[in-house]
């Protein structure tokens, strides 16, 4: 097989691993067909042996050939092989041998279409991989400390987007989610601003069929009876942040909606304040927290 490159003191046009130059110039030997091997290896082109294109010229003009034209004949090839052969099998190189004595099994024709293709599905593979990606997964900034100390403003996040199209929500899981009617309307009213691509973060508490109770005294959460503990220790947020906003609430989360909540009680603008979430809302689960250091696995 003959493996052309760019090294050499002539050049030549690169090719692939066994490409003919010409189908008239062996003769009418058909691609594919071998050559007897007694005349190859005493030239040196042994079976199974990859080599370089080192050069080229026209066997009757001697003209040196950077490229083969279309139709031409008989080609002198001047070769050596790419890796070390054994030391049996070692001679003097390169050695010149004519295009007639060296089996090949692709055209050039057949090797740029096979090239053109492989890119063209290359190109198409990544173009998909990219669109996939982008629905897959993306990065959050958290902008708030509602989430501390499990998550702190400023933190950077991964968060997939598919599992909500099949996946409810579950407890004790962090969700994205954009934000009902109701909290835009109590963002907007403290004199903030809602994007349209921006997403809320929060924890389930409770799911369809619990009952929550909401103290306004306090901020407390009661699920079934059982108070909520927020998850590690307190954050370091001056209370009160949000207890002005806490509604009085008692009863059964309805089906499609859960009931979500900050780590950070005392700052989060939670379902305390504007009620339940729905599971159409839910747009994405954070995987891991990138930055700063160090990561942190939320799965």
């Amino acid at each position: 097989r003959v493996l052309a490159g760019a090294e050499g003191h002539e050049g030549g046009a690169p090719r692939g691993p066994g490409v003919c130059t010409d189908d008239a110039g062996r003769g009418g030997q058909p691609p594919g067909a071998p050559a007897e091997q007694g005349q190859d290896v005493s030239v040196g082109v042994y079976p199974g042996i990859e080599y370089r294109l080192m050069g080229m010229r026209d066997i009757d003009t001697k003209e040196t050939l950077f490229r083969v034209p279309e139709g031409a004949g008989e080609v002198e090839m001047s070769v050596r092989p790419i890796y070390p052969l054994d030391k049996r099998l070692e001679r003097p190189w390169p050695v010149v041998v004519s295009s007639s004595d060296v089996p090949c099994f692709l055209t050039q024709a057949m090797y740029n279409s096979l090239t053109l293709v492989g890119t063209a599905l290359w190109s198409v593979s990544v173009v998909l991989f990219v669109l996939f990606a982008r629905e897959a997964v993306s990065f959050y900034k958290i902008p708030s400390a509602s989430m501390e100390p499990t998550i702190h403003r400023g933190d950077l996040i991964l968060a997939e987007k598919l599992s909500p199209l099949w996946k409810t929500p579950q407890r004790g899981e962090i969700l994205l989610f954009t934000p009902p009617d109701s909290l835009k309307a109590v963002v907007e009213s403290q004199g903030g601003f809602v994007g349209p691509r921006d997403l809320f973060i929060k924890r389930v508490a409770a799911l369809p069929g619990d009952v929550v109770t909401v103290d306004t005294a306090d901020g407390s959460v009661t699920v079934n009876g059982e108070r909520v503990q927020r998850q590690g220790p307190t954050c370091d947020e001056p209370s009160g942040g949000a207890q002005g906003l806490v509604r009085p609430q008692k009863g059964k989360v309805k089906s499609g909606v859960s009931f979500v909540l900050g780590d950070c009680g005392p700052v989060s603008v939670d379902s305390r304040v504007w009620g339940t979430l729905s599971d159409d809302d839910v747009k994405a689960r954070p995987l891991v927290k990138l930055w700063p250091p160090p990561v942190q696995n939320f799965e």
